[in-house]
């Protein structure tokens, strides 16, 4: 990914002398305004140019807000994690000789590795930790109380929160990239055609040719 946008940004550099050129140079301009492109049909290029350049800046900006909501997820998402595993392990050494409830607390087996079943599984553990009569004397043995119960339900709360976020920016920044390519494919069509009749009408000019990022064979 790192290459490609060096690469789109050499690109955009590229796109930006042809059109910065074009006005310095009256003879580059006057060259090509006998093949047909005058001012006008250079503004044409140069507005498909700047919605590449406005385009890339804003897919940059919204993958990096996208990367930086994940971050802080993964963050909070591993903390979660770390704590449910520990009371999860922890209650089933509580509740050892109450087995009949650890699928009532969602402790049976493995601990679920799927955001979405680890979520619900934490919900079902926590909320029942706050609940069972039975139970809750048990595990408070163990440090597993109301207050830390309810501490991880804001806890979970708090994860969904950030991975909603992450997801909505993460959209966000795809639709982004789509746009982006598009208008990068529509300035690459226009270049190209403009290359192509550049060639023809500069063919004895190298010069002017490099003042457009061409530089011609040697035959």
């Amino acid at each position: 990914m790192k290459g490609r946008r060096i690469s789109e940004l050499l690109y955009l550099e590229k796109y930006r002398l042809v059109f910065a050129n074009y006005e310095e140079m009256s003879e580059l301009k006057s060259e090509l305004e006998e093949y047909g492109y005058d001012s006008d049909r250079m503004n044409e290029g140069k507005q498909l140019y700047v919605k590449a350049q406005n385009l890339y800046d804003k897919n940059t900006q919204e993958t990096s807000e996208a990367k930086e909501a994940y971050a802080i997820f993964e963050q909070a998402f591993e903390q979660l994690v770390k704590a449910y595993g520990k009371h999860r392990k922890a209650a089933k050494v509580a509740l050892m000789h109450k087995s009949e409830v650890w699928e009532t607390f969602s402790i049976k087996g493995e601990t679920p590795r799927a955001y979405l079943p680890f979520i619900k599984g934490a919900k079902i553990f926590y909320n029942q930790a706050i609940t069972h009569q039975e139970a809750r004397p048990l595990l408070e043995r163990f440090k597993i109380t109301e207050a830390i119960a309810q501490q991880q339900l804001s806890a979970i709360e708090n994860v969904v929160s950030l991975r909603a976020k992450y997801e909505k920016l993460s959209g966000e920044s795809q639709q982004a990239t789509q746009d982006k390519n598009k208008a990068f494919a529509e300035i690459d069509k226009w270049i190209r055609e403009f290359y192509a009749v550049a060639k023809i009408a500069l063919e004895d000019k190298p010069q002017l040719l490099e003042g457009i990022g061409l530089q011609m064979r040697s035959q």
